[in-house]
């Protein structure tokens, strides 16, 4: 259900409530909750399909190091994976029966669900090569699962440089409510003259600029 009416309403009565900008400056940070957390949920599945890649190769090489082929391997994994690589899975296996390459549909595919393009990639080069899918499978799957636990400890290690980064960026939003708590004109001042707007642009800049550096420092770690 979308959450627009009811930013909308909520931000009508804190306007009549608490005046038009502190309703602006609480709707703000509802639509940035809001966004934040809808982001979260994506990137959440996208890392259990993820997650799920190494397993997916390592079951589809023992169905067919067991005599299953390319298409009943294709169907047999679909029926325990995550909903949207399945999909791709079935698709795959499809566009095989019908005489097309497994590889290419799972190609197309991989925007949607990432780890299928390295899966893609295996499966065209060992059909090029005639060479068998089973043992290229298994090393890819290996290769995922060392890889997942990489950045998982990454994770571990950059988790308390990015908290840290991302409380700093918001203690200036906490000092608006601590100033108003001690009676400081803080609001009117920066908005309301030249050199306060200065300020909160040059303030503004610093802390994005803040924060944007500490995720290229994250980015370039992991």
């Amino acid at each position: 259900m979308s959450t627009a009416p009811v930013v909308a309403l909520a931000a009508s009565v804190a306007a009549i409530v608490i005046g038009p900008l502190a309703a602006a400056s609480a709707t703000a940070v509802v639509v940035l909750g809001t966004r934040l957390r809808e982001w979260r949920s994506r990137a959440a599945v996208s890392a259990h399909v993820e997650a799920a890649m190494a397993s997916v190769c390592d079951h589809l090489a023992r169905l067919l190091t067991a005599g299953a082929t390319p298409i009943d391997a294709l169907r047999g994994v679909a029926e325990t994976a995550p909903a949207p690589l399945a999909r791709a899975l079935r698709q795959a296996a499809a566009a095989g029966e019908l005489g097309g390459s497994p590889a290419d549909a799972l190609a197309r595919a991989a925007p949607a669900c990432r780890g299928l393009l390295p899966l893609a990639a295996s499966w065209a080069a060992t059909s090029a090569a005639g060479a068998p899918l089973a043992p290229a499978l298994r090393g890819l799957g290996a290769a995922m699962l060392a890889d997942r636990e990489h950045k998982r400890a990454v994770d571990t290690e950059l988790a308390g440089p990015r908290l840290t980064g991302w409380l700093l960026g918001a203690l200036p939003i906490f000092g608006f409510g601590v100033a108003a708590s001690l009676g400081a004109r803080s609001v009117s001042i920066l908005f309301g003259t030249p050199l306060g707007l200065v300020c909160l642009a040059g303030a503004a800049a610093l802390d994005a600029a803040g924060v944007t550096w500490l995720r290229a420092l994250a980015r370039r770690a992991a």
